[in-house]
């Protein structure tokens, strides 16, 4: 009789730990590797000529792209039900903000403002914006995938010394992060 009980037993543990796996899979990993596609995706629409849109639509859409999955992402944030799926959001949103501000000078195909120093000005306040919101969330997802997917969009946009610029924004930008919650995996 406890053979027969303990071999009732062993496939529901197994079909859990199976069941396990899969909510893990589909509600931690799937939507983290959706937003790294998704923001990628807009990055090189952005970073590429596009003949029927020109440069200031571009930034228009990249714009209203990025505050459209950042207002998502921190709408959802409040609900627990959706929480984990929120926060790539959120992180996603705020590296596409990073990258559409990035581009607004320093990608050809999206160039519409002619000067420097204003996009590193405007770069250094997104930056900062960056790190005052997803500090309030005190999640290592959050930022983690906000200043990953920064620093990936700017690197695949162009090889240029002000790529290198702008992933130095994004390295401080980190290390504030790091030093104040002390999150020394990021």
């Amino acid at each position: 009789a406890a053979a027969s009980a303990s071999a009732a037993h062993a496939p529901v543990h197994v079909q859990r730990k199976s069941s396990e796996l899969e909510e893990k899979l589909g509600t931690n990993w799937l939507n983290k590797i959706g937003i790294v596609v998704l923001v990628i995706g807009i990055a090189l629409f952005l970073a590429y000529k596009f003949p029927t849109l020109g440069n200031l639509e571009k930034v228009g859409l990249g714009y209203f792209v990025s505050f459209a999955i950042l207002g998502l992402g921190v709408y959802l944030e409040r609900k627990d039900l959706y929480r984990i799926f929120a926060r790539a959001l959120i992180g996603g949103g705020w590296a596409l903000v990073f990258f559409t501000t990035y581009a607004m000078h320093f990608v050809k195909y999206t160039q519409v403002i002619n000067t420097e120093w204003v996009d590193l000005v405007l770069l250094f306040a997104v930056a900062w914006l960056m790190v005052a919101h997803t500090l309030r969330y005190n999640s290592q997802v959050v930022s983690g995938l906000a200043f990953l997917l920064g620093f990936t969009t700017v690197a695949i946009s162009q090889n240029t010394v002000y790529c290198l610029g702008a992933g130095a924004i994004l390295a401080i930008g980190l290390v504030a992060i790091v030093h104040k919650r002390s999150w020394f995996e990021l």
